[in-house]
């Protein structure tokens, strides 16, 4: 097998960009290509390394947000593959996470918390920021919500005082109705959410849910409270942008972007789906509106692995059975039933994802009355085996 000689431009200070890295990796072994690798693990925003001007080689694997850094990849002129797409180049093909899925999904889950408002954080003519809160808005407007829109300038980050920034978003945020639902763009945003709401004395999460992309559990947990994140399946992105980049340079893959490939000059070979949500207490709300559809959901999300009916909590709540049923669907426009099953997979998610528990243990701590309602369920709303999903969620 002949060598192969290729450049990683990829900075490793963020999680995804390690997963990335894993999951080349995962693809040389398996394959057992030959590649030598000549690597610039260098920050996201600087220019190219020097070396690039001289460098011939067969193929570059790139995580820049640099536009000279990709203008400098294209001139080499051999097969590259851009895994961020920020600083993207129409003639060079994207393999990047699926962000608008990424923005449904995390409007999915803050719009069955009942929340008075919902609202998104990123920054502007970011690429990904971008995609992520189209997705977001989009999909709240499929549910029949609006979206408030704060983006900081793309400048602001080298030139503007964290303090600062972290005033002007939270003098936004106490204009938003309570309580509110943010989406951040990443995790790194979603902390300085977190910052802001508490220089603003909005409470974590009664009066405001934030989810975070990426999963990275050092910024996730550091927070306080630990953040809800999107978990993107960087591995998979890395793995197959190194199975592109192979084929391309075997002459197995096209090296100019066919005709009609992405839009607006965009060459997306590939978007990769999430993994799914990894919820921590920023968005452990009991928020609705109503003080007694709160008051019920907050008994069922501490009882759910027990016996619950609908008359027990209405009994506990003080409410009728049938005012219950009401404001359960007037306010979140769902039923109980419905209700507690959500909040029943959401914890067997978490479990099979973080422990290697029987299935059979897991129905019973969810409060499943049998493992076979628990398979069905996750079927018929997920689309999978609880097996599958451990499998997948539990891949790395």
């Amino acid at each position: 097998m002949t060598d192969r000689r290729i450049a990683l431009l990829i900075e490793t200070s963020h999680s995804s960009a390690r997963e990335k890295l894993r999951g080349l990796l995962a693809f040389i072994h398996e394959q057992g290509v030959a590649w030598r690798i000549d690597r610039e693990l260098q920050l996201l925003d600087r220019g190219p390394p020097e070396w690039l001007r001289r460098w011939q080689g067969d193929g570059i694997i790139a995580c820049s947000h640099c536009p000279k850094t990709m203008a400098m990849i294209v001139r080499t002129g051999v097969p590259a593959v851009d895994l961020v797409g920020v600083a993207r180049h129409p003639t060079v093909p994207l393999v990047i996470a699926d962000d608008r899925a990424i923005g449904s999904l995390a409007a999915e889950h803050l719009v069955a918390s009942g929340l008075a408002s919902l609202a998104f954080v990123g920054v502007k003519n970011n690429y990904r920021s971008d995609r992520r809160r189209d997705g977001f808005r989009e999909a709240l407007a499929a549910a029949g919500e609006t979206c408030a829109v704060f983006e900081f300038e793309q400048h602001q980050r080298s030139i503007v005082p964290p303090v600062d920034r972290v005033k002007r978003l939270a003098a936004w945020l106490r204009g938003l109705p309570r309580p509110m639902g943010i989406m951040a763009a990443n995790d790194l945003y979603a902390v300085q959410v977190a910052t802001a709401c508490q220089a603003a004395g909005i409470a974590i999460p009664d009066d405001a849910a934030i989810v975070g992309v990426d999963n990275d559990e050092v910024f996730c947990e550091l927070a306080a409270p630990p953040l809800t994140s999107i978990a993107a399946d960087h591995f998979a992105a890395g793995h197959a942008g190194a199975e592109l980049l192979h084929a391309m340079i075997e002459g197995r893959a096209p090296r100019r972007r066919p005709k009609g490939a992405g839009t607006a000059g965009d060459w997306v070979a590939r978007e990769v789906p999430p993994l799914g949500i990894v919820e921590r207490r920023s968005t452990d709300c009991c928020a609705a509106a109503d003080p007694d559809v709160a008051a019920a959901l907050q008994l069922m999300r501490k009882h759910f692995h027990e016996p619950l009916t609908i008359e027990a909590v209405a009994e506990r709540v003080a409410v009728s059975r049938a005012t219950l049923v009401r404001r359960f669907a007037d306010v979140l426009g769902r039923g109980f039933h419905e209700e507690l099953t959500t909040v029943r997979l959401r914890e067997a998610k978490r479990l099979l994802a973080g422990t290697e528990l029987p299935l059979s243990a897991v129905a019973d701590r969810c409060g499943f009355t049998y493992q076979q309602h628990m398979n069905r369920l996750f079927r018929n709303r997920l689309g999978t085996s609880p097996s599958a999903y451990r499998a997948r969620h539990r891949r790395r």
